[in-house]
């Protein structure tokens, strides 16, 4: 059973982990505080039985009430279980309560998996961004409304 709950203190180290077995990119770890003391209920993690965090999603607020999904990350073991729909379904319902009308994101354009994902669970892909990570490889703007009809 998978509990979806705010982001703690006291989990960084293990959202820092889920970080560096996610992504190809570094983060410093105090990436997670700023970004918490920018939306705190903007950070939300999925927790096993054990309340030891599998996944997460970090955001940060932007204007004209769109939300800007930072980082999400599942451990690889725990992929392709539901957990990320869980995680993102909770973080749309978040976004709505707190009068957010649109999502967006950024992919790698090589990342097929999450691409497929996130159009999925209704995003549109609007904007190839160049040289947009550390490595020089390019992204893909994504954007979605907080409501998902589909």
């Amino acid at each position: 059973m998978i509990q979806i709950r705010e982001y703690r203190e006291s989990d960084l180290d293990r959202i820092y982990d889920i970080t560096m077995k996610s992504f190809d990119e570094y983060f410093d770890p105090s990436v997670f505080n700023y970004f918490r003391t920018q939306w705190r209920t903007g950070q939300l993690v999925a927790c096993d039985i054990t309340d030891r965090p599998i996944g997460f999603i970090s955001a940060t607020k932007l204007e004209g009430r769109r939300a800007r999904i930072t980082l999400f990350g599942i451990l690889p073991e725990y992929r392709n279980m539901g957990i990320g729909k869980q995680l993102l379904d909770a973080f749309r319902m978040r976004a709505m309560m707190e009068g957010y009308v649109s999502i967006v994101l950024e992919v790698r354009t090589t990342n097929e998996i999450a691409r497929r994902f996130y159009r999925h669970n209704g995003f549109m892909e609007t904007d190839i961004l160049r040289g947009y990570y550390q490595d020089g490889g390019d992204g893909i703007r994504m954007v979605a409304p907080v409501q998902n009809n589909q």
